[in-house]
């Protein structure tokens, strides 16, 4: 017993969510999202399958875009200037599993991957029917900034939401 919890009264599932979940009818109280958001490019296909499985809070630790870059020098109306919903498109290599893993878009050993914008996790949330709170790590970590571990979070590549259903 840990938290006054009782072992048998939790589960955790670790696997590859985008296999786990297909055609299942699971349900889950809490879905962790921990390192993976930016590791893949499935950003609004991932949210469509955690809100399937009609989990209440959806924890989303993930690297983020640190500041919003706003489109420049177009005239064309089909653009929105100064739209905060950003990825940010990367290659990485999927023979390092801490950074992705190759699937059928993996070309040359490397994979596509996306990196967002705070406003656009919150904007995939919003769309599947979450509310999103960022986590304050600053005021939370203000004595130990100086630590090498939470480094991405002080210099604002790195945060953590808490997403609850409405």
């Amino acid at each position: 017993m840990h938290y006054g919890r009782d072992r048998h009264e939790f589960r955790f599932v670790e696997a590859d969510i985008f296999d786990y979940l297909v055609d299942r009818s699971e349900r889950f109280d809490v879905v962790l999202c921990l390192g993976f958001f930016y590791h893949t490019a499935r950003h609004v296909e991932l949210f469509d399958l955690i809100e399937r499985t009609g989990a209440e809070t959806v924890v989303v630790d993930t690297e983020v875009i640190p500041g919003v870059r706003a489109e420049l020098g177009s005239v064309d109306p089909r653009l929105v200037h100064g739209n905060p919903f950003e990825i940010q498109l990367l290659r990485e290599p999927a023979d390092d599993e801490a950074m992705a893993v190759a699937t059928s878009a993996t070309r040359s050993g490397q994979t596509i991957v996306g990196r967002p914008s705070r406003a656009a996790v919150e904007f995939i949330a919003d769309h599947f029917g979450f509310d999103c709170e960022e986590v304050d790590w600053r005021t939370l970590l203000e004595r130990h900034w100086s630590a090498q571990a939470i480094e991405d979070y002080r210099a604002g590549w790195r945060t953590t939401f808490t997403c609850r259903r409405r």
